[in-house]
């Protein structure tokens, strides 16, 4: 209900919660840059270039 207007919103937060926060956002970011070079997951497919990409995942 804060939201749409009935209240207020606060937001009391430590300096070490925002350190915390932020090491587990970069520590996301570097697992899915990891997994996209691992993995392959956000490698483009045309649609006549299925065998390069197939072969591509198989290393």
């Amino acid at each position: 209900m804060s939201g749409i207007g009935f209240g207020n919103i606060t937001v009391e937060q430590t300096i070490s919660e925002v350190v915390f926060n932020l090491f587990f956002k970069i520590l996301f970011f570097l697992f899915i840059i990891y997994a996209d070079k691992r993995l392959h997951w956000f490698d483009e497919v045309k649609c006549d270039d299925v065998t390069a990409f197939n072969d591509k995942r198989k290393k």
